[in-house]
């Protein structure tokens, strides 16, 4: 007699009330993929933690940042763009204003043999100190949450799905944090561009 339902993956629910693979109690829950539209099972732990906190729009500056998350997905070539299939990194950080504020942004690479990812990337490794800036050769990981950076960012317009225009945090470049310089925390800059 069957106790539960089976779908096309195999999974099923018993009548204990846990899901498992083909029938077996799980002990554990399973931490669900991170990677955005991952599909997901029953019984995964999903981290949610940051689907409905807002991000402040900063004013143009140099900000500390925080590493949150990074994953590696792929990236698909667009009709008429210019990077072809290739892997992408993207990093969420959370922003560190000195007002406090809660603010984030999303910075992708796109991890193809081209000199303008190259230096993006390196200079990203260098601002969290995973790299001498004087290093011939990187090794690229995307093992970097926790750790902590510097960089110019700026306020971006962008058309959303929906149509609308939208403002987000955009980072322009990065740079090394400042050994004197106590994280959290950063310079706002000034209309003409330098820091106050």
């Amino acid at each position: 007699m069957n106790n539960g339902f089976l779908n096309s993956s195999n999974t099923h629910f018993n009548s204990t009330g846990s899901f498992g693979q083909y029938g077996a109690a799980q002990s554990e829950a399973v931490n669900a993929p991170t990677t955005e539209n991952a599909l997901l099972q029953p019984g995964m732990n999903v981290d949610i933690s940051d689907i409905d906190v807002a991000s402040a729009v900063l004013p143009e500056g140099i900000y500390n940042f925080k590493i949150t998350k990074a994953e590696l997905m792929d990236y698909m070539h667009k009709p008429g763009g210019k990077l072809p299939d290739c892997t992408e990194m993207r990093v969420n950080v959370q922003l560190l204003p000195p007002t406090g504020e809660v603010a984030f942004a999303t910075i992708r690479f796109y991890l193809i043999n081209d000199k303008m990812q190259l230096r993006k990337l390196r200079d990203f490794y260098v601002s969290i100190g995973m790299l001498d800036k004087e290093a011939k050769t990187m090794q690229i990981t995307s093992d970097v949450k926790g750790k902590f950076g510097r960089a110019k960012v700026k306020p971006h317009d962008y058309t959303g799905k929906d149509g609308k225009t939208n403002t987000n945090n955009q980072v322009e470049f990065f740079m090394e944090l400042d050994p004197d310089d106590p994280i959290p925390g950063g310079v706002p800059m000034g209309s003409d561009g330098l820091p106050f």
